[in-house]
């Protein structure tokens, strides 16, 4: 019963991996090129059919899907600059349906307000300027990538306790923010100002051969147990199950 509710659980969060776009995977299972488009053009696009597969709209001659941010807005690419409530901000990165921005420019008249509770009544108990608040979500950020690499440390050992090479390589790639960077997400009711390009990906309209579909499965889990094991935090496997799962599963999770 333990082990059939961790084996679930993990499926879960392989799917959800998925679910974020992380590869892009289309209708005839092949892996999407990514592509940055102006958002002008992205907003000239005419959904249309190529072969059978539908997409957004048309990039030199290549059908393409938009691809959108976990909360439904357009994700801008890398180097796109644009305007938030906190300031001037840069696209450094990209994963999935998230980014990484980075404030160039603070807003002056940024404010936050930090709410307290005191025998059950609210009250703002301080109000902080944009980077004040903005290396406070860094630092929020970087106490869960610490505590999820301790749960990998935990988790992900060899026989004699030591951690494994793949474990140590998860934690040294788990995304790290510095004190003027943050996630950035956004619904479809945000409106980008400034130079700004939205990510793309091609739609391949082309089916795979077995050999290719054989090695596309083997990249998207290898891919996908290194990000499960970054959403492991929340489920703290003892030893023993572990153990019995990776008997029963051949060590796939």
């Amino acid at each position: 019963m333990t082990i059939m509710f961790y084996s679930l659980a993990i499926l879960a969060i392989v799917d959800s991996f998925f679910n974020l776009g992380l590869f892009e995977a289309d209708s005839l299972g092949g892996l999407a090129m990514a592509i940055p488009v102006f958002i002008d053009d992205v907003k000239s696009f005419i959904p249309s059919s190529v072969r059978g597969v539908q997409c957004d709209g048309i990039v030199d001659g290549k059908p393409v899907n938009v691809r959108r941010l976990k909360s439904g807005g357009l994700m801008p690419a890398v180097d796109s600059v644009f305007q938030t409530s906190m300031g001037t901000a840069q696209v450094v990165a990209t994963y999935g349906h998230h980014v990484v921005i980075e404030i160039l420019d603070y807003n002056d008249d940024y404010e936050f307000e930090i709410w307290d509770i005191v025998d059950g009544e609210r009250y703002v108990s301080d109000i902080v300027d944009a980077p004040t608040h903005l290396a406070m979500l860094a630092v929020a950020h970087e106490r869960s990538m610490e505590s999820l690499a301790a749960d990998i440390r935990r988790i992900e050992v060899t026989l004699d306790g030591n951690v494994t090479k793949a474990a140590l390589e998860r934690i040294d790639n788990l995304p790290r923010l510095e004190r003027n960077q943050m996630i950035f997400n956004a619904t479809e009711a945000f409106e980008f100002i400034g130079a700004v390009s939205i990510v793309c990906d091609e739609v391949p309209t082309e089916r795979e051969t077995v050999a290719q579909q054989k090695a596309r499965i083997m990249r998207e889990r290898r891919a996908a147990k290194k990000l499960a094991d970054q959403m492991l935090e929340d489920f703290g496997i003892p030893e023993d199950i572990q153990a019995e799962m990776d008997a029963e599963f051949g060590g796939e999770f």
